[in-house]
């Protein structure tokens, strides 16, 4: 066959019909060789068209001679010229007459329908290359390269004299036999899966149509079709892939190129090779490009899918863009619930969030850094009670309203201290509410030179005035002694005598007299110790003090006829000259301050009953001899003074310092006036007057000789706002 040579530069040229070519009287003979079909002549130079082969003929895996296009006048037809070069069967619809030639042939990159309309994008339902009529593929076929083969693989026939299976079933036969086409297309372009490696179905001569395929020695494989290469590449009109045709020879050579037809789809011809354009790289026998998910990358292959995402390819790297609510997590796309405020983050394969910039994490929330309902990485609400709120930098502040004031993070009433009568004048000893008889009790040590020392001395305030009461049988006179108030009566236990002595003895005032207890267990003997009595669960508590010939840390408890010792795992250092008041509001004993083995101490520490804890690690400065009491009006404990005698000082620091304990933190408080400075203040809340009350203390004072002096204090004070 001879085409015409005129036609439009840069479009595809009608073929005129003439005599069969030798290659196609090969054909109609039975011949297998590939080259049917392959190209037309142009001013002397083959000019290799793509062979077309039809959907039955790889369905069936027979072969024929492909459709080729040939011009009868004003119409194109499809047919057999090897069998009829006159009477053309048309490969259409219409079996017996020809369709008009499509207006678009000779513009389209791709198949033309019979109504003359260009399809740029072949697909199994309209397949064929450029200038070619369209044609629907079988069911179990896809279109590849403007062909239809089988899907899943390229169909393909075995090598040789046998014939092979086609598609995703394969079969064998023949001489070579062939292998079956692979079940799983992870390969792009025309390249299959086989043996976990991707292979070109259209050229490869092992895999030559499908899996296993192999041609026979001295084949080719030409499009998927095995057979030899043609005698004579110009009246054929090509080569198999991967060769070209020399037109000095006629002759087809391994690799090089004379024009892009000669090259994988898509590629060009540059200086006899071929090669893709720039950001498409060679899958198989086509040009994809490099970002395309369906081949990424050199190797060609699809890019996995995933559930709730699509795939991505960014610089031959395969990557997934999972969908709205959804987020990357060990290359799944899992369900993220994100709160306002956030971004969804990856943690331990499942979705969490992070919040963001100016905002901060709580439980399942993204509050705002400067929310007074979540300051700090805490999100602990900022208190509000009588002021106004603030949170800066993740710390919370307050401004008090009018008539309170800043203590401890909180706004307080705003307290001082009022004088009130004068005490007892000249003495020394604690003081206890006895609730029976709704009176303060302070029993009293008295000061003597020179012979036998008078006895202890009772004085009583009524809420109005200090009154001395008559008592007979009265401890002996001593010092560092304890009282509290067990539920009945006041208890008094311990001191040191005036020879230095601790004592043990036990003794009950029930407002007329004295008694002496002689339970049958009692504390070791002890001075500077001190007592609380726990209202809830009704036992006086006992802690430390000065033994025989050291400091101790034991706790005691007096249910009004019995001693029981309470030790415990955990207990405060020992101790002497501290402080203890029961905190009503907590249920616990609290314990401050005293003079340990090293000096005085700053400590805070509780007792439930059953176990000492220290709730706090900072509080008022270190000291001894501080008066303390439970302010039940304002549920809070009170300290006021105490000293602080480092020796190196001749004489001590005495503090005038007001503290409060809410239950969680010591505030410093800031009384318009205050008591002087003083050790051994003696406090108590006197629950007629609704308010806690301070009598008397000792200060401390240098002494011309170089020693010091002390002087006790008559007056009185009360807290309150």
């Amino acid at each position: 066959m001879t085409r015409s040579s005129s036609k439009v530069p840069g479009t595809p040229p009608v073929a005129t019909p003439t005599t069969a070519r030798p290659a196609d009287k090969a054909q109609a003979a039975g011949s297998t060789s590939s080259a049917e079909g392959r190209g037309f002549l142009e001013s002397g130079v083959a000019v290799p068209w793509p062979r077309r082969r039809a959907p039955d003929e790889v369905a069936q895996g027979s072969r024929r001679p492909s459709a080729r296009r040939m011009s009868r006048g004003t119409k194109v037809c499809y047919g057999e010229p090897m069998i009829r070069p006159i009477v053309v069967a048309c490969f259409a619809v219409l079996a017996s007459a020809c369709v008009p030639a499509p207006s678009c042939s000779s513009t389209c990159s791709g198949c033309c329908t019979t109504s003359g309309e260009c399809v740029t994008l072949p697909s199994a339902q309209q397949c064929g290359a450029a200038g070619l009529l369209c044609v629907t593929c079988a069911p179990t076929q896809q279109c590849t390269l403007g062909s239809c083969t089988a899907a899943g693989g390229s169909g393909g026939r075995g090598g040789g004299t046998g014939g092979g299976g086609g598609g995703t079933t394969g079969g064998g036969g023949g001489t070579t036999g062939g292998g079956g086409g692979s079940s799983t297309q992870s390969c792009s372009g025309t390249l299959i899966e086989c043996g976990g490696r991707c292979v070109d179905s259209f050229a490869d001569v092992t895999n030559c149509g499908g899996c296993g395929r192999s041609c026979a020695p001295g084949q080719v494989c030409d499009r998927g079709t095995c057979g030899a290469l043609p005698d004579n590449c110009v009246q054929a009109g090509g080569c198999a892939p991967g060769y070209s045709c020399d037109p000095t020879t006629s002759k087809c050579v391994v690799g090089g190129c004379r024009v892009a037809a000669e090259c994988p789809l898509g590629a060009q011809c540059t200086s006899n090779a071929c090669a893709c354009p720039f950001s498409q790289h060679l899958c198989g026998q086509i040009c994809l490009a490099n970002d395309s998910p369906d081949s990424c990358g050199s190797s060609c292959r699809k890019c996995p899918s995933t559930a709730n995402g699509s795939s991505t390819c960014l610089s031959g790297v395969c990557g997934v863009q999972c969908a709205s609510g959804f987020k990357l997590c060990a290359a799944q796309c899992v369900a993220c619930q994100t709160p306002p405020n956030a971004s969804p983050v990856c943690a331990g394969g499942s979705c969490d969030f992070a919040c963001n910039l100016g905002f901060h994490r709580c439980g399942n929330a993204c509050l705002a850094d400067t929310s007074v309902d979540s300051c700090g990485a805490s999100c602990t609400p900022c208190p509000r009670q009588n002021g106004t709120p603030s949170c800066a930098a993740g710390v919370c502040g307050l401004t008090c309203s009018p008539g309170f004031e800043p203590a401890g993070g909180a706004c307080l009433a705003v307290v001082t201290w009022t004088s009130r009568p004068a005490g007892p004048p000249d003495r020394e000893g604690p003081i206890v509410w006895d609730l029976g008889r709704s009176r303060a009790v302070l029993v009293s040590s008295v000061s003597w030179l020179g012979g036998t020392p008078p006895p202890l001395e009772i004085w009583e305030w009524n809420g109005t005035t200090w009154a001395s009461v008559p008592a007979g049988g009265a401890p002996a006179n001593r010092s560092a002694f304890a009282i509290g108030y067990d539920g009945q009566r006041v208890i008094f236990f311990g001191g040191m005598d005036t020879s230095f002595n601790s004592l043990a003895d036990l003794w009950a005032w029930n407002g007329t007299t004295w008694q002496a207890l002689q339970p049958a267990t009692v504390p070791p003997a002890r001075s500077g110790h001190a007592m609380a009595y726990d209202s809830i669960r009704h036992r006086l508590v006992l802690f430390g003090g000065f033994g025989a010939t050291a400091l101790l840390n034991d706790t005691w408890e007096w249910d009004g006829t019995t001693w029981a010792n309470r030790p415990t795992a955990v207990a405060p250092p020992a101790r002497s000259s501290h402080a203890m008041a029961f905190d009503a509001a907590t249920g616990r004993v609290v314990l401050v301050g005293g003079y340990g083995a090293n000096g005085e101490l700053s400590d805070t520490w509780e007792w439930d009953g059953t176990t000492w804890t220290r709730p706090v690690a900072s509080g008022p400065q270190a000291r001894s001899e501080h008066g303390l009491a439970y302010d039940a009006a304002r549920s809070r404990v009170v300290l006021f003074g105490g000293s602080l005698w480092p020796a190196s000082q001749r004489y001590p620091t005495m503090f005038a310092d007001t503290w409060e304990w809410d239950g969680t933190a010591w505030a410093l408080r800031f009384p318009a006036q205050s008591p002087s400075v003083r050790l051994g203040p003696r406090l108590f809340f006197d629950p007629t007057r609704n308010k806690v009350q301070l009598s008397g203390g000792t200060a401390v004072t240098a002494a011309a000789d170089g020693g010091y002096e002390n002087a006790a204090y008559a007056d009185g004070w009360e807290l309150g706002p």
